[in-house]
């Protein structure tokens, strides 16, 4: 009740003008439309619709590079918070009746990426879980924006040299590695790291993934409820 009085107060100044975002080459440009009156309610409603739904929802996303654990730290954090843990690569797999691995080996990246994204706009429709996604997922399409608009996104952030020690020692075959030799896999981490990290630190939250403080990341979990 105390938004929406908050909400009633703002209307009148909102009445005035407006300014409207237009997307084009230049997303900073903003173009001053002409006040005119708003429908007295419809609003207000709106807002404080979109609010309650905000702070309602409970739903998580990880992302990283692969071999950080986010499928491991999902469970446990689910577990640990009361929540459902939803692993994006196992949905696909459950959906198209393949590994992930045979997948890229039939199709290809790109149409598993684009299957991946549909998944991904699914999955961000559930609430009360936790989301562990694919290394490349927030990196095609609009998969980040989606992720922060629909979360609170978390980056699992480990070094270089950590992802090439666990990547080095995987059981799960990991399509865009396998094959790789000590020296080549370094090699893939050092060049696609600095490139996915441009989409993974847009992410609400950066947590270290050596060593984990999970203390700090369910209390900053919680700050952002």
């Amino acid at each position: 009740m105390f938004y929406l009085k908050i909400i009633v107060f703002l209307q009148p100044i909102w009445s005035c003008g407006r300014v409207a975002r237009q997307r084009s080459a230049k997303p900073s440009t903003a173009v001053r439309i002409r006040s005119r009156p708003l429908p007295s309610t419809k609003p207000i409603v709106l807002i404080y619709s979109r609010f309650f739904n905000f702070m309602a929802m409970k739903r998580i996303v990880l992302v990283g590079f692969p071999g950080s654990g986010k499928s491991t730290i999902g469970k446990r954090l689910a577990a640990q918070m009361n929540l459902n843990f939803v692993d994006l690569d196992q949905k696909i797999e459950e959906k198209y009746k393949l590994l992930i691995s045979d997948f890229f080996a039939k199709y290809g990246e790109l149409p598993f990426r684009q299957c991946e994204y549909d998944l991904l706009n699914e999955v961000l429709t559930l609430d009360n879980c936790v989301i562990s996604v694919g290394g490349g997922a927030p990196c095609f399409y609009d998969a980040m924006d989606l992720i922060i608009d629909n979360s609170i996104s978390v980056y699992i952030r480990l070094s270089a040299k950590s992802l090439h020690h666990r990547l080095l020692n995987s059981v799960r075959p990991r399509p865009l590695v396998m094959g790789k030799t000590s020296l080549e896999l370094m090699n893939y981490i050092e060049e696609q790291l600095p490139m996915r990290e441009l989409f993974y630190m847009r992410a609400a939250l950066c947590m270290k993934g050596e060593n984990l403080d999970w203390a700090a990341l369910k209390e900053q979990l919680n700050n952002l409820m």
